[in-house]
């Protein structure tokens, strides 16, 4: 009878810990897996100086450092070659949703690791239980999408989308490039709605959604003011125009779920400090910038306060800026503040060969991007904030765990 009793209580306590299904993701650069396309250029400008505005920041897509030989996933984004080289590339980044779920999966918390490229769903036959990326390199939390120079497109949908890519792909001129159509965090959502009422994707009460967005709005606000004088997209930005854009999202994310697959909470990554990136670092408007993301913060954690008292699925913000504070402060990390892993190393032109130390006690990749060691930072303690919030959920339930 004890015996059976203590087997009922640890089933109990694990059911507590809720099983995660599967992970959809939304958002710009930080998070994108494979939407926007790989470059096979390494430099805007081959016979230009060799420095971050030079760089070519999709030379590896996700934006980071390569690190992978071999993956045992099928549903990835085909690779560009590498410019002036014949060899194909032999190794691939890797993006913080990809190393969460390789975590949570270890963590028997998931049942796959896989994680596709929504663009991919135009053209494979891809089982719907696994996790989808919407998030696109370039993209912004307005309505519309735009071109990788943030120059508006009104009338995108997912079929002009999907065409201007892969006429990139066939036809890599810049005359192509500027003719991509990035959508906006509301044309990601209606990407994600179609595929799910087209059922080339499966959700339920235990998928994990993660919203990260607004570095790209930052830009063009600090753009407008910068060089045309324009102050309005800044004030804008400051107060709280991302974050509105963000709950509107979430919410007619809720809203379209039916009941029975909302999940119990939402998550919103915050803006890190761009201060400490080192397209911004010892800059003067870096402590301008500074202060753009934080009142940027402030806003979402108080919008999002109001958005919980009146609704059953809450959002929980991720707390990315402290994150990275901390981690700046990290020996690992210190000798390198500041610097470019990619400005450092000469073999990441090389398509079949990497540094052996590849971005060791680098935080960022290049201007703006983190290295694959910040990536794996972000993805352990996202997770580990999951974990401790069904665990805190579990014991105000009143459950014995």
């Amino acid at each position: 009878m004890n015996r059976f009793f203590l087997a009922v209580l640890l089933f109990y306590c694990t059911s507590s810990l809720a099983q995660l299904s599967n992970m959809i993701v939304f958002g710009d650069s930080l998070s994108d897996v494979g939407n926007f396309p790989e470059s096979s250029r390494v430099w805007w400008d081959p016979q230009g100086k060799k420095d971050l505005h030079n760089i070519v920041p999709q030379l590896y897509v996700p934006f980071s450092n390569p690190v992978s030989t071999q993956t045992d996933n099928p549903y990835l984004a085909k690779q560009a070659p590498i410019e002036n080289n014949k060899n194909p590339r032999k190794y691939r980044s890797i993006s913080w949703p990809q190393y969460f779920l390789i975590d949570a999966k270890n963590k028997k918390l998931l049942p796959s690791d896989y994680i596709a490229p929504s663009n991919l769903l135009n053209t494979q036959k891809i089982p719907n239980a696994i996790s989808f990326n919407y998030a696109w390199g370039y993209a912004t939390s307005e309505k519309n999408c735009v071109n990788p120079h943030y120059q508006l497109i009104k009338n995108c949908d997912s079929k002009s989308i999907y065409d201007a890519r892969k006429n990139y792909e066939e036809n890599p001129s810049h005359q192509n490039y500027l003719k991509l159509e990035i959508p906006g965090l509301f044309q990601q959502l209606q990407l994600f709605t179609q595929d799910y009422h087209a059922n080339k994707i499966s959700v339920d009460k235990n998928t994990v959604y993660a919203f990260w967005i607004g570095g790209n709005d930052l830009i063009i606000a600090a753009n407008e003011l910068r060089k045309r004088g324009n102050p309005f997209p800044a004030l804008k930005f400051i107060f709280g125009g991302v974050e509105k854009n963000e709950l509107k999202n979430i919410s007619i994310l809720i809203q379209q779920l039916p009941v029975n697959q909302r999940p119990k909470n939402i998550y919103a990554l915050e803006l890190f400090n761009p201060g400490l990136t080192p397209g911004f670092y010892h800059t003067k408007i870096a402590s301008i910038a500074n202060f753009f993301v934080k009142c940027a913060n402030f806003w979402l954690r108080w919008d999002t306060k109001l958005f919980n008292l009146f609704s059953n699925t809450k959002i929980v913000i991720m707390p990315v800026y402290q994150w990275y504070e901390n981690d700046s402060e990290n020996t690992l990390f210190q000798a390198h503040m500041g610097q470019a892993c990619q400005l450092n190393f000469k073999d990441y032109t090389n398509p079949t060969i990497i540094p052996k130390t590849n971005c060791m006690g680098f935080m960022f990749w290049n201007a703006v991007h983190p290295a694959s060691g910040m990536n794996k930072r972000v993805a352990e303690l996202f997770l580990n904030q999951i974990i401790d919030k069904k665990s805190h959920f579990s014991k105000t339930s009143g459950t014995l765990c």
